[in-house]
């Protein structure tokens, strides 16, 4: 089948499966599950697979939850990756549809149940089609919160023997119907900073007595700015802080300061520069207030980074199926994603689903989205797919 006959053909299977995956999402949606305890949502993962799919085998990894499953190419001799994220949010959902959450306190507020049911559409559509490289399916548990299931998927070989990565989520920052591409770092990386400021405390009316951690604090979190600005221009970041605790008692310079700053970089050579940097603003400030300051950093993820080539299959593919493309602007938020595309080509994409003005973004209450984008989507994935 040529080029432009499989492209028809995945915009004709995509359209016909609307109704489906419309249905699929919405029962998702009603029964959201929390990262690693995603059971029923496992069970309806491979049970779609088996009805919606002919020649779907799922691969047992010994995954409790999440399901990997290969369809197989005509050739084989290439393997393309697909993934979707499958877990809730804790948010109780202020929607009032006919499917709105039923576990309380529960909410897939950021898309993720699109995601699940856009990949399925997507499986449905390649078994019907064939591509000559075998595909992989990752629905993937818990991306959500710190336990990373693209870790944990990679722990248990869900990328043995794949030669490139796809991955995608709904974008609320960007208009409806708009396929996102940026080559290069799209979502960033993350540090936390945990200082531990020791001083000496004593009667609120004796500071001269008193080495006042809270002072080297506030001299810190001023200083924060300034590392920023100096780094910012070379490397793009954020340095926030978010948290500070100190003694209750009344009248009383406290002992100790606790201080939690956390950051955010679009350069994976960021990190080792925002700890020197930092470091030295943390010592300076302790020493001038002769307090003393014990530093904790702690990686969070790191910086996703899209495979240009990768990313030439992602505009080749939305200008067969004659959708727009829109270069979108790195993200400040972060992704486990990063952790395939540290292994193996990856390229994360987005669709866009903003229509007006005050459209509510992911991690919110409110969020929905016109489940129109769900073809479009399923068609985009299936095409990178066929056409890798």
């Amino acid at each position: 089948m040529d080029t432009d006959k499989s492209m028809a053909k995945i915009k004709q299977e995509a359209a016909a499966l609307k109704e489906t995956m419309t249905e699929i999402r919405r029962d998702l949606h009603r029964r959201p599950e929390l990262g690693l305890r995603e059971y029923r949502t496992t069970t309806k993962i491979r049970d779609l697979l088996t009805s919606m799919t002919t020649q779907a085998e799922i691969l047992d990894l010994g995954l409790k939850t999440g399901v990997v499953a290969q369809l197989p190419g005509t050739e084989g001799k290439k393997t393309v990756a697909l993934r979707a994220d499958i877990d809730a949010l804790v948010i109780t959902e202020t929607n009032t549809h006919s499917f709105a959450s039923l576990n309380p306190g529960v909410m897939h507020a950021c898309g993720h149940d699109g995601h699940t049911a856009m990949l399925l559409g997507a499986a449905a559509i390649l078994d019907k089609i064939r591509p000559r490289h075998h595909v992989r399916l990752l629905f993937q548990p818990a991306e959500e919160g710190p336990a990373s299931g693209a870790r944990l998927l990679l722990e248990h070989d869900a990328l043995k023997d794949v030669d490139v990565i796809f991955g995608a989520h709904l974008n609320a920052t960007s208009d409806f119907g708009l396929v996102g591409y940026c080559d290069g770092p799209v979502m960033a990386g993350g540090l936390v900073i945990e200082l531990n400021i020791i001083g000496q405390g004593g009667h609120s009316a004796y500071p001269d007595e008193c080495a006042n951690p809270l002072l080297a604090a506030a001299a810190i979190i001023s200083g924060l700015a300034q590392v920023k600005d100096r780094l910012h221009a070379s490397i793009p970041c954020t340095i926030v802080p978010t948290t500070i605790q100190c003694g209750k008692s009344e009248n009383r310079i406290p002992d100790r300061a606790k201080l939690e700053i956390r950051s955010k970089f679009l350069s994976a050579d960021a990190e080792p520069i925002l700890r020197q940097e930092l470091s030295r603003l943390f010592e300076h400030a302790s020493a001038i207030h002769h307090t003393r300051c014990e530093i904790t950093f702690i990686p969070k993820l790191p910086v996703t980074v899209n495979d240009p080539e990768v990313g030439a299959v992602v505009r080749q593919a939305a200008q067969a199926l004659n959708l727009p493309l829109t270069k979108i602007v790195p993200s400040m938020g972060s992704e486990d994603f990063a952790y395939y595309a540290q292994k193996i080509p990856a390229y994360y994409m987005t669709f866009g689903i903003r229509q007006g003005d005050q459209f509510p973004i992911a991690h919110n209450p409110d969020f929905d989205f016109d489940e129109s984008i769900l073809p479009i989507a399923a068609a985009q994935l299936a095409a990178c797919a066929t056409l890798y």
